[in-house]
């Protein structure tokens, strides 16, 4: 299963394809057994990838069918997600605790120990994972209906052009708020514009392979700062009591602010350097959109 529209293959009908292979990825994930936190990771991986799909096939679509089909994903993603943060808090830690002396290790291993048991103990309820597993099956069915028309060059170069104008916008916030919630925002444009490139891969110009190898840089540097983000507001809620735990914690957060820090730096000069250019220069050059005429 390759997230591509093949050679020959109408974009509506790849579309479509993709759009049905998605689901199946998904109910492929949340039927395996034993159902643990990778499992669940996968699936909410494959419903960003059909929620992106969507906002790549958006323009034919009414404003109420596009809200109906994006929030019956989106609404499965939040099902999913508190067994997705207690991997990523998990992870995230044992990362932060890597980085830090072994005096805050000692410490703060019963820490290390809750977030383990909590990540291995979440799961999804038997009649949670029914009710999406129905959800799932009612989206297979409505996919071939979506009214995707005749997708040609206009349609594959306005869905480009948005998802670059919107990476471009959400960077410029990131860059005068420097917000966690901004950065996240970026993020999840920078998602977007890449799997919408990962769709047309066969119309890639030689010159693409830089770029993507910038997108592809960026996601991950704005993903690790996103986690680190997850796993501060999850210490925030602990009252950590007496001296030494306190003092501990104040490390914790100081390994975190500065891993945060570097992973934004890194993300905001990627940033600038391929945000530069103008949506349409940006497609002209790298896409090569006489595949679709």
């Amino acid at each position: 299963m390759i997230y591509r529209v093949e050679k020959n293959e109408p974009v509506s009908d790849g579309v479509r394809r993709i759009a049905a292979e998605e689901i199946h990825a998904v109910m492929a994930e949340l039927g395996s057994v034993p159902l643990d936190s990778e499992n669940i990771h996968e699936a909410r991986r494959h419903l960003k990838k059909l929620r992106a799909l969507l906002r790549f096939a958006r323009e034919p679509f009414s404003n109420a069918l596009f809200r109906k089909e994006n929030q019956t994903f989106r609404a499965m993603g939040k099902r999913l997600s508190p067994v997705r943060d207690a991997f990523i808090i998990n992870q995230a830690f044992a990362l932060v605790l890597k980085h830090s002396s072994g005096k805050t290790k000692t410490r703060f291993r019963f820490l290390s120990t809750a977030f383990q048991n909590d990540c291995e103990r979440r799961t999804i309820g038997k009649a949670e994972l029914a009710r999406i597993m129905k959800s799932l099956r009612a989206a297979l069915g409505r996919v071939e209906l979506w009214p995707l028309g005749d997708f040609g060059l206009r349609e594959v170069r306005a869905a480009l052009e948005r998802s670059f104008r919107r990476g471009k916008k959400t960077f410029r916030k990131s860059l005068n708020t420097e917000t966690s919630e901004a950065f996240h925002e970026w993020r999840k444009r920078v998602k977007d514009l890449e799997f919408h490139l990962s769709l047309l891969e066969l119309t890639w110009r030689k010159g693409m392979k830089r770029p993507w190898s910038k997108i592809q840089r960026l996601d991950n540097f704005l993903g690790e700062d996103h986690d680190l983000a997850v796993l501060s507001e999850k210490l925030h809620l602990f009252k950590f009591k007496g001296e030494e735990l306190q003092n501990g914690y104040r490390k914790l957060v100081a390994v975190i602010g500065r891993r945060r820090a570097k992973f934004q730096h890194r993300a905001i000069r990627i940033g600038k350097d391929l945000f530069a250019k103008r949506p349409r220069s940006f497609v002209c050059q790298n896409v090569g959109l006489e595949f679709f005429t």
